[in-house]
Parts: structure tokens; sequence; C-alpha cells
């Protein structure tokens, strides 16, 4: 049975598997090899490598492994516009303001899934609530059990490995 060659990118990482040997890379930096073993076992590895080394380098962000997958599986187009919002309301605001992400949906047991947020300024006298569409949500805010920790911007750049001209497109 021939083996299938694979080219993709897992969590921001690229994976590329041919005639038994894989390499996990991130931003053009080699990060694991693997050689020798049936190419769905190489692919099985890596991932699991990178899972493992997102979590390790994020954990002060995002301390679950699941939600963490979860956030990382969604497009960086969705970190980019919160970003973006985050700036609007830090100028409307005169102030920092966070995003809290919604925990009600799929994306804590590690799906990507479609999350509301939530904005809220540094002191917290500001919070609006949004859909994943970037809509307002009709809620003054979110259950304080069903929503992340606040995320600044560094944050938002580190979890969709944003780079600043990513953000400004």
């Amino acid at each position: 049975m021939k083996n299938k060659d694979y080219n993709y990118t897992y969590r921001g990482a690229d994976i590329i598997i041919r005639s038994n040997v894989g390499i996990a890379r991130f931003q053009r930096k080699e990060l694991k090899r693997i050689e020798g073993l049936p190419n769905e076992k190489i692919k099985a590895e890596l991932e699991s490598y990178l899972s493992e080394f997102f979590h390790e380098s994020l954990k002060g962000i995002i301390p679950d492994k699941n939600l963490l997958g979860g956030l990382m599986q969604i497009s960086s187009s969705f970190g980019s516009e919160l970003i973006h919002q985050l700036c609007a309301y830090e100028t409307k605001w005169c102030q920092p303001a966070f995003v809290r992400i919604g925990l009600t949906g799929t994306i804590s047991s590690g799906k990507p899934g479609q999350p509301n947020y939530q904005i809220e300024s540094k002191d917290e006298s500001e919070k609006l609530t949004f859909y994943f569409s970037h809509k307002l949500f009709d809620a003054d805010s979110f259950d304080e059990g069903n929503v992340t920790n606040k995320l600044s911007k560094d944050d938002i750049k580190a979890i969709w490995h944003l780079h600043e001209h990513q953000i400004n497109e």
C-alpha cells in the first residue's frame, strides 16, 4: 500500500511528509523531524508534538489545552479583526481594552467553533458583547464563568501567530 504524502498547515505550523520523512516547521524554523515510520504515524506524531509545543509556549495566556487548540483552529482573520476592534475601543475609551472569548460553544472542547466574545475596558467600566461575526450581541456582559480571562492585543497576536503585516491588511 502506497503512503500518502502531506503538505498542510496545522495550528499555524507547516507539516510536510514525503517518503516516510516528516518535518514540522514554525515561522520557517524546523521544530521536529521524524523518519522511518509510515506517513500516517508521522502525521499523528507531528500533530501531537505541535499541540504540546504550542500549549507549552502559550499556557501562560490560555492554560486550558483544549481551549487553546480550539482557538488556534479558528482563522487568523478572526484574531486580526479582534485586534482592530481592540485598537478602536482603546481610542474611544482612552484606556487599554481587552477581549474575553466565550466558552459555551464547542471551543472549550478543542474544536474551532464560532465563539462570541466581549470587549471591555481596563477598568471594566465599558463592556460590549459581540457575536463571532463581529456584530453586537444584545447582552450587557457575559457570565464570568463563561468567558476566558482578559486577553490583550499581544495575547491575541501570540495565539494566532499574527505579525503586523497581517493585522494591517
